[in-house]
């Protein structure tokens, strides 16, 4: 009942100064606090996640889709930025999953280089988007009721970052999630809907999750507090939501960022 898949881009290294989409990228081989370039070709990766098993999935590659930047060696292929190509392969997956059966929903998992209005705003209906984001993001409530008298508002107030809110101490909700075959204990809360700009149409929930320690191996695990933003829903009564449950997103969002996804040949 529920179509899961991830995205990702990933850099080919190649030699040649003349193949096509080739260009300087940041070389994913180099250690964080050495940042070096390489020449590749940049692609992205679209694949169904297979439903969890005890915490585990099964990544099945769907597409391989080209994702040249504008400084390229181009000469078949337009230039796209990764939430241009990554809209394109979404609308795509959501037209083949009609084909069979268009009620089924459709659940996108990436990380934050997605976090752009260019994507945010060519999501298909009934697709969720689970995207993570930065912790000191630009957040707006939605615009008051419009009274009649000069230019409609586009976006209410401001609205905390979503750091500041781990500081509150209530409306938190403790659950457990299956991850790798064992129990892992979440506590988060879910804050919306709110507005970015650029997007006034896009009503955004925000999904914060508290920071973890625990034992493994005889070792002391630590997780930092995350941030995630899911498009909004509107109920028949006016409310605002999350278009699935908050315990079926953040499963998901732990086992695609720990290690749990194994991607078939």
């Amino acid at each position: 009942g529920l179509y899961v898949m991830g995205m990702d881009s990933t850099s080919v290294p190649r030699h040649s100064a003349r193949m096509e989409g080739t260009g300087w990228l940041k070389c994913p081989r180099n250690p964080p606090w050495k940042v070096g370039i390489h020449r590749a070709q940049r692609f992205l990766n679209v694949s169904w996640l297979a439903p969890l098993e005890q915490g585990y999935s099964r990544a099945i590659p769907l597409r391989w889709l080209p994702c040249f930047p504008q400084k390229a060696v181009r000469t078949a292929h337009a230039a796209q930025v990764e939430p241009q190509t990554g809209a394109a392969a979404l609308k795509w997956v959501r037209e083949t999953v009609d084909a069979h059966d268009p009620l089924t929903p459709v659940l996108c998992l990436v990380d934050g280089s997605y976090d752009r209005p260019a994507f945010w705003t060519a999501l298909p209906s009934r697709t969720t988007a689970l995207v993570r984001t930065a912790r000191n993001r630009r957040l707006m409530h939605l615009p008051p009721a419009y009274s009649g008298r000069g230019r409609r508002r586009k976006y209410g107030q401001r609205a905390l970052a979503p750091l500041d809110y781990l500081a509150q101490t209530d409306g938190w909700h403790s659950f457990s999630v299956t991850v790798r075959g064992q129990q892992r204990r979440m506590v988060a809360r879910v804050e919306g809907p709110f507005l970015r700009e650029k997007m006034p149409d896009t009503p955004l929930m925000l999904i914060a999750v508290r920071g973890q320690t625990w034992q493994a191996a005889q070792r002391k695990r630590k997780r930092e507090p995350v941030f995630y933003l899911a498009n909004a829903v509107q109920a028949e009564n006016g409310q605002w939501g999350l278009p699935l449950s908050l315990q079926t997103l953040l499963a998901w969002a732990w086992a695609t960022s720990s290690a749990s996804i194994r991607t078939l040949p």
